[in-house]
């Protein structure tokens, strides 16, 4: 069964995971994927300011679109699902 995804713009920077996550509604429910800060700076220097951080993840978002979508396709309806570097290396 094929799945209706649609991504709904929010994101918000989550400072106790040092990540930010980004909403969707996967078939109608509402679902957060998460995304660490190493993968949105790939590895380099970390960002100084959240809404630097904000900036670079708006940047590279269709890449973690993308990744978010296969494993949306995978996981139960509902659940957080978070976006490791194996994940993006599949794009």
């Amino acid at each position: 069964m094929t799945r209706t995804i649609e991504f709904t713009g929010q994101r918000e920077y989550l400072f106790e995971r040092d990540a930010v996550r980004f909403a969707a509604f996967v078939n109608g429910r509402p679902t957060w994927c998460v995304v660490s800060t190493a993968m949105i700076t790939d590895g380099g220097l970390p960002c100084s300011r959240p809404v630097d951080l904000l900036h670079v993840f708006d940047t590279r978002f269709r890449e973690f679109e993308t990744a978010a979508k296969r494993k949306l396709d995978a996981a139960e309806a509902g659940e957080e699902i978070v976006i490791g570097q194996v994940d993006l290396e599949h794009d």
